[in-house]
């Protein structure tokens, strides 16, 4: 399954409170940017980060600093760069780091009469020379470590349709220690200019930094924009990256996340992607398809949800006759979906089996229990419906009717009701 991750985020300066995010979020990996001044290499502690990845159940990737630029003119400056990158492979080699995402510099320009020209490409020869050597130091460096330098396009008018900046590009790739990352937004503002660059080298992809937009405005939410997400999760998928959900903000981040969780349930037809957690019912970080096997102390979220109107009647389903207890009546439930919290699941399942809208400051939470492999909320909503706006969902529901509790016991005593432990509390709310 595809790892999706999260970018520092301005505001969440501290990094334990981004790892804590980031797992409740059900996201793989947190990418630290050194552009952020708590996140230079010397700040950095692989112990510290390696006592989160464990904690967490996530791992990090790393931005490298955006201004880093190893063919510098001046040579105490590149010689600076290359020992930032330096020490920050061996962080990576020591923090279990794969992937060192860099960008690469145009450098300074010349506004001449008819064009702008830039110094390095009237200096290629130097230029890659630098590179070159730059290349060279930090292959050796990894050595035989699995760690990754991934180049990434930038944005401001085209990155590697730029002539010196894509030889650039295929004079790293010379070397199995670099690779390339995809920035979807970047190549939006580009005009989708270093596509061909990219999909022709797909087999050195390894990255992607994924978000949305329209017009000038970029690192929108999924879903906010126009760009066709999809398509870049298929080739994402097809060559095995590592999926970088590139947001400013908290809020954004979480509609990216439900988006990508929704995306990924569309994908796998009638097998339902589920969020894990543990018996304190936090999420672990795990993701698990419907019908495997979960493991010693993992659980998956229930919701059964009982609807009431002012006449104390209780709204019940009918099971399909091909479905376990076929035929039988119901309260509406099922399981949460990956990045879904209780309340978000229970309104989605009552809309997808019944049609109905239910308003969330109707409902409560009555009760929480644990059971093998499964955590349960049963919700109680007030809200009056007419049984002529129900809408049933195929395969699933052939009949609705109100019952009141009276009626409900008599379905119970002629086995005509789906088992439910909790019936009687209900009863007596």
């Amino acid at each position: 399954m595809m790892d999706f991750g999260m970018p520092t985020l301005i505001e969440i300066p501290d990094l334990e409170q981004s790892a804590a995010l980031c797992r409740r979020l059900g996201l793989k990996f947190m990418e630290i940017n050194m552009s952020f001044p708590q996140y230079q290499p010397e700040c950095l502690d692989a112990d510290r980060l390696l006592e989160l990845k464990e904690k967490y159940g996530i791992y990090f990737t790393v931005h490298i600093d955006e201004s880093l630029d190893p063919a510098c003119v001046n040579a105490g400056v590149a010689q600076a760069y290359l020992d930032t990158m330096l020490k920050t492979v061996a962080l990576a080699k020591k923090a279990g780091i794969p992937v060192l995402n860099m960008h690469l510099q145009r450098g300074v320009y010349v506004t001449l009469p008819e064009r702008r020209t830039y110094i390095y490409a009237e200096n290629q020869d130097f230029y890659l020379g630098k590179m070159r050597e730059f290349r060279d130091r930090v292959t050796e460096a990894i050595g035989s470590s699995d760690v990754m330098v991934c180049v990434e396009n930038t944005d401001g008018g085209g990155c590697f349709a730029l002539p010196f900046l894509a030889a650039a590009a295929d004079t790293l790739l010379e070397s199995p220690a670099f690779g390339l990352t995809l920035d979807v937004g970047h190549d939006y503002l580009n005009r989708n200019a270093d596509q061909a660059f990219i999909l022709a080298r797909r087999e050195r992809l390894h990255h992607m930094h994924l978000h949305d937009a329209l017009g000038k405005n970029v690192h929108l939410a999924l879903g906010d924009g126009e760009i066709d997400q999809e398509r870049f999760l298929k080739l994402a998928g097809e060559q095995g990256c590592r999926v970088l959900l590139e947001t400013k903000t908290v809020e954004a981040l979480q509609k990216s996340t439900v988006w990508v969780n929704h995306w990924l349930n569309r994908g796998c037809n009638s097998d339902e992607i589920w969020d894990v957690y543990d018996a304190q019912r936090q999420k672990t970080g795990k993701r698990h398809r419907r019908g495997e096997q979960l493991g010693e102390g993992e659980f998956h979220l229930v919701m059964h949800c009982w609807m009431r109107n002012s006449r104390g009647e209780y709204l019940l389903t009918r099971r399909c006759p091909e479905k376990s207890y076929g035929g039988r009546w119901e309260s509406t439930g099922g399981s949460a979906l990956a990045g879904e919290d209780s309340l978000t699941a229970v309104l989605r399942e009552v809309k997808e089996e019944t049609g109905l809208t239910l308003d969330p400051a109707k409902g409560k939470c009555l009760r929480r229990y644990s059971r093998e492999h499964y955590i349960c909320d049963v919700w109680l909503f007030e809200q009056d419906f007419d049984l002529n706006d129900i809408v049933l969902q195929e395969g699933e529901t052939c009949g609705a009717m109100y019952a009141s509790p009276e009626k409900l016991r008599e379905l119970v005593d002629a086995d005509c009701f789906v088992p439910f432990e909790e019936l009687e509390g209900i009863l007596e709310m």
